[in-house]
């Protein structure tokens, strides 16, 4: 009888140990660990609706993948951008895990993607960055007018156009970039 009962155990105990061994490992919630800067704050899925939803200022996510170099070039665009234009709106990123997240939810069609939302609904959106670093020197003006036009909601549209506040304050492209 009691070598029945131990026979049991042991069995439970093997029972058990296999299913630990076979269960699937739980991923971290940010698979690559970023931590939030300053000016910027770490999101994953589990934070990302907390983060779109219920915010008073506008909400830029830069969604990235730290192995590819572009991303790379986008985050550090995106950390500066977010230095200068903190009180403005709030800088979130999301380093994206190809491997373990459907890209469905979110819309993505390719990294880096910035997203600006505001109130939970998405207000625009900028996909990817120039191949070719030459052409990358216009990317940082067009993103500063992007984000005027949209976020401190100025008057006029159009790449090449004058901008006005609503204030008055006026800006200008730059004519050597027409």
């Amino acid at each position: 009888m009691k070598l029945r009962k131990l026979y049991f155990l042991i069995f439970i105990l093997f029972i058990v140990l296999y299913l630990l061994s076979c269960a699937t490992n739980k991923h971290p919630a940010i698979s690559f660990l970023e931590k939030s800067s300053k000016y910027t704050t770490a999101i994953n899925e589990q934070s990302f609706y907390k983060f779109v939803n219920n915010q008073e200022k506008h909400t830029l996510i830069l969604f990235y993948n730290k192995n590819y170099p572009e991303s790379i070039d986008m985050h550090n665009r995106f950390e500066l951008f977010a230095k200068k234009f903190n009180k403005y709106a709030n800088f979130c990123k999301f380093h994206w895990d190809m491997s373990r997240l459907d890209p469905k939810p979110y819309r993505l069609v390719m990294l880096p993607t910035v997203v600006l939302y505001k109130r939970g609904i998405e207000v625009d959106r900028i996909k990817g960055i120039p191949p070719k670093m030459d052409r990358r020197h216009m990317l940082d003006v067009d993103m500063e007018i992007w984000f005027y036009k949209n976020v401190l909601n100025l008057r006029g549209s159009g790449r090449f156009e004058d901008f006005l506040f609503k204030n008055s304050y006026h800006i200008k492209y730059p004519k050597i970039l027409q």
